[in-house]
C-alpha cells in the first residue's frame, strides 16, 4: 500500500498544474494583500483636497435668497468648514475625530447665525463657544474631554439614584428609572476603562472595542437571558450575538487586549480559517477528478490492474494520495497567507491572542492564533472532505477528468448558493442538504447552526452518511468497471 501511496504521489509531484495553481494563488494572495493595505490607509475622505474642491464648486451655483437653497448652502459649508479644520490635525488622531463630531454642530451653529438669522450676537457667542472648543482640543489633552463627560454621566446617575428613593413611583417607572441607572452605569464604565487604558475617543479599533462594550453592554442588560423561553429564532441568534460581543469585549478590556483590526494580518487569517477557501478547492477537486481519470484517458489503466495488487488496494491508494495532496495543499496555503500578509500588512498582529465565547460555560477565554485556525481548518475539514469524495466517485463514474472537476465545482458553487437560500426559505428539509451540514465551525463552542432547523446531530449524521456513500460507492464502480473496453 505504502508503495502504491509514494507511486500516485510521484506522479502528482509531476504534474505542472500543480505547481501553475501554487504560483496563482502566491501571485494573487500577494495582489490581494496590497489591496487590503491600501483600502486601510487610504486617506480619509472628508480631508482630501478633491472633496473640499467639490464642496467649494458646489458653494459657487446656490443661490442664497432661495431659502431652501440657503440651508443647503450652510450644510455644504459646514462641511467644508469641518475638513479644513480637520485637515491642521493628523486623520487619525482623536482632535480629527473630536472635530469631526462635536466640531460639526459648533461650526453649523455659526454659519446659520451668519447666513440664516444674520444675528450678530448670536454669531459672536457661537463663534466664542467655538473657539473655546478648539482651544481644548489643541491643549492635546484628550483625558480633559473624557473627565468631563464621566463627570455629566456621574450627575445624571446621582440624579437617578435620587429619583428612585421616592416611595411613590409605581413598578414601571421603578423599571425605567433602574434601566436607566444600569445605562448611566456601563456609560461610567467606559469611561473609565478609556481612562485607566489610555484609550482616547476616536476611530482607533480600542476606541470602538470601549463602544462596543457600552453599547453591548446595554443591549444585553435590557435582553431575556433565559433562552429557554426564547421561541423565536432570529430572536435567540440575536440575544447570543449581543451576548458574545459583551463578554468578549469586556474580556479584552479586562485584560488590556488589543482589539483586532478588520485590515490586519490575523484577521485575514481568521476569515480564510472559517470556510472552505476557492483556491484550496480547486486543488482538491483537480487531483480527486484526475487521479482516476488520467488512467482511463492515457489508457495506462489497464498496465496499472496488472500489477499483484487487488483493485480495492490500487484505488484506496488513490483516495489517501489525493487526501495527503489537499493536506499539503491546504498547509502551503496556510503557511504560504500567514508569510505574505505578515510580510505586507506586518506581523504584530500575530502576537494579539484571539478572544472567544463560550456559550456552554458563559465564559470569554483567549486562545493563540494559530490555535484558532487550527480549530477552525479541523471543523470545516467535513466539507473538504465531502467535495473530495465526491468529485472522486465522479472520476470513477465518468472517467473524464474534466466532467468530474465541473462537477465537483458545481457541489461547492451549489452548497454555497443553497447555504445564502436558508436565510429566504422556510423549510426543514434544507437541513439535511449536505452543504448546509459539512461546515461545523458554527457550532464551536457551544455555538447555534446558521440555520434554525440544523443542529449538530442532523450535521453529523448527513455528513457522515453523504461521506460514507459516496466512499463506498467509488469503490463498488471502480470493482465493477469494465476495463477490458477502456
Amino acid at each position: 500500500m505504502i508503495k502504491l501511496i509514494k507511486n500516485e504521489l510521484s506522479k502528482i509531484i509531476h504534474k505542472k498544474a500543480i505547481y501553475i495553481l501554487a504560483i496563482v494563488t502566491i501571485l494573487f494572495t500577494i495582489l490581494s494583500g496590497y489591496i487590503i493595505k491600501l483600502a486601510a490607509n487610504i486617506d480619509n475622505l472628508l480631508t482630501s483636497d478633491t472633496y473640499m474642491e467639490i464642496l467649494e464648486e458646489g458653494l459657487k451655483s446656490y443661490d442664497l435668497n432661495n431659502p431652501e437653497e440657503l440651508n443647503w448652502y450652510v450644510d455644504d459649508k459646514t462641511e467644508l468648514d469641518i475638513a479644513k479644520e480637520m485637515k491642521k490635525y493628523d486623520s487619525d488622531s482623536w482632535q480629527a475625530y473630536r472635530m469631526s463630531t462635536m466640531g460639526y454642530d459648533y461650526l453649523h451653529t455659526i454659519n446659520e447665525a451668519k447666513y440664516v438669522s444674520k444675528d450678530n450676537k448670536a454669531l459672536e457667542e457661537a463663534q466664542k463657544v467655538y473657539d473655546e472648543f478648539v482651544k481644548e482640543i489643541d491643549n492635546n489633552d484628550w483625558q480633559y474631554f473624557v473627565k468631563k463627560d464621566l463627570a455629566e454621566a456621574e450627575a445624571q446617575k446621582n440624579i437617578v439614584e435620587e429619583q428612585l428613593k421616592n416611595d411613590k413611583l409605581s413598578d414601571k417607572e421603578k423599571l425605567e428609572l433602574n434601566n436607566s441607572l444600569k445605562n448611566f452605569e456601563y456609560t461610567i464604565d467606559g469611561y473609565n476603562y478609556r481612562l485607566k487604558l489610555d484609550i482616547p475617543v476616536d476611530n482607533s479599533d480600542d476606541s470602538l472595542l470601549v463602544d462596543q462594550y457600552v453599547s453591548s453592554a446595554i443591549q444585553y442588560e435590557g435582553l431575556n437571558k433565559d433562552e429557554y423561553q426564547i421561541n423565536d429564532y432570529d430572536e435567540l441568534t440575536s440575544k447570543r450575538e449581543v451576548e458574545k460581543n459583551y463578554y468578549e469585549a469586556k474580556y479584552k478590556l479586562d485584560n488590556d487586549i488589543k482589539s483586532g483590526d478588520m485590515f490586519s494580518a490575523s484577521e485575514l487569517l481568521l476569515a480564510d480559517s472559517i470556510a472552505p477557501v476557492l483556491f484550496v478547492i480547486v486543488a482538491v477537486v483537480m487531483i480527486a477528478g484526475t487521479i482516476i481519470s488520467d488512467e482511463f484517458n492515457k489508457g495506462t489503466i489497464k498496465q496499472l490492474l496488472l500489477r499483484p495488487f487487488k483493485r480495492w488496494k490500487i484505488l484506496l491508494s488513490k483516495y489517501i494520495t489525493s487526501i495527503i495532496v489537499f493536506l499539503l495543499f491546504l498547509l502551503f496555503y496556510e503557511i504560504m497567507t500567514y508569510c505574505i500578509y505578515g510580510v505586507i500588512l506586518g506581523f504584530d498582529s500575530y502576537k494579539i491572542p484571539v478572544v472567544l465565547y463560550n456559550f456552554t460555560t458563559h465564559e470569554a477565554f483567549q486562545m493563540s492564533l494559530i490555535g484558532n485556525i487550527l480549530i477552525n481548518l479541523l471543523s470545516i475539514l467535513p466539507a473538504y472532505l465531502i467535495i473530495l469524495t465526491i468529485t472522486f466517485f465522479i472520476g470513477i463514474v465518468s472517467t473524464n477528468g474534466a466532467v468530474s472537476i465541473a462537477v465537483g465545482f458545481l457541489v461547492f458553487f451549489f452548497g454555497n448558493i443553497i447555504n445564502q437560500m436558508a436565510v429566504i426559505v422556510d423549510s426543514k428539509l434544507i437541513a439535511f442538504i449536505p452543504s448546509m451540514c459539512w461546515n461545523f465551525n458554527a457550532y464551536l463552542f457551544g455555538g447555534l447552526p446558521t440555520f434554525k432547523y440544523s443542529n449538530l446531530g442532523i450535521a453529523i449524521f448527513v455528513s457522515a452518511l453523504v461521506f460514507i456513500i459516496f466512499l463506498v460507492g467509488s469503490f463498488i464502480v471502480f470493482r465493477k468497471k469494465d476495463i477490458k473496453n477502456q
